[in-house]
């Protein structure tokens, strides 16, 4: 049993035997590494604008040179009491600096 070539979360193209609805040029993400089925190793993908996954062989992939989207890194939002003592801190410090 050979293994997967491509990777979690790599992303990829699909070869227009993938299916039915590709868009061209469209990227799509290893969401997952299925087992083989029979001698074709399979993957699921979804595509940026689809609500959904598709199951495809690996014969249906594309490599695709654009990166994996690094993740977006949020701060947790602040209480009301956090954010006043903030603006409270903030403007002692520049009273004390003017």
């Amino acid at each position: 049993m050979s293994d997967h070539l491509y990777r979690l979360n790599q992303n990829i193209s699909l070869s227009a035997s993938a299916g039915t609805n590709l868009k061209p040029m469209a990227v799509y993400k290893i969401v997952a590494i299925l087992p083989a089925h029979g001698d074709e190793l399979q993957y699921r993908v979804k595509g940026d604008n689809e609500p959904f996954e598709r199951m495809v062989g690996e014969h249906q992939i594309i490599a695709s040179e654009s990166p994996a989207p690094a993740p977006i890194m949020v701060e947790p939002k602040r209480s009301r009491v956090e954010r006043r003592q903030a603006a409270k801190s903030k403007d002692k410090a520049t009273q004390k600096g003017a």
